[in-house]
């Protein structure tokens, strides 16, 4: 498995794996400078993770393909992500998701629901502040020792 930086050439199989998984993907086409990726044994794409740097700094399109689940893909790429977001000074990151026991173990703490109103997306969301609302606001802040 190799860590590496998202090519042109990578957008099109990355948008194919995010809509597999029902994560949107319009963000990239924006932001592809900052998506890193998994590359298999095989050469192809077999996750993905996208440091999208606006208004807030926000960790997304966090997907590993489902028969490379378990082998610490997904930590090394979150791992590369962050790193990332350091080197470039943003040193707090946030992400919305519903699977918050997998970004706890990275140092991300859960976030108040009104935080949602940060992200445009959830702003104008018919489903913020209901219990259909699957989405929990976390935050990641480095460490000012590293």
């Amino acid at each position: 498995m190799l860590i590496r930086r998202a090519g042109d050439g990578d957008l099109a199989m990355v948008k194919e794996l995010l809509r597999e998984n029902g994560l949107p993907s319009d963000h990239l086409d924006k932001n592809n400078e900052n998506l890193f990726l998994v590359e298999d044994d095989d050469g192809r794409v077999g996750g993905c993770a996208c440091l999208c740097i606006g208004q807030l700094t926000e960790l997304r399109s966090v997907c590993i393909r489902a028969d490379l689940r378990g082998m610490g893909c997904g930590r090394r790429l979150v791992g590369a992500v962050l790193a990332e977001s350091r080197r470039k000074g943003e040193l707090e990151v946030y992400l919305r998701t519903e699977a918050t026991g997998i970004f706890k173990r990275f140092g991300f703490r859960e976030l108040p629901r009104n935080h949602l109103v940060k992200w445009r997306y959830c702003s104008q969301c018919t489903r913020r502040g209901t219990e259909k609302c699957r989405h929990v606001p976390m935050i990641w802040v480095a460490d000012s020792r590293e």
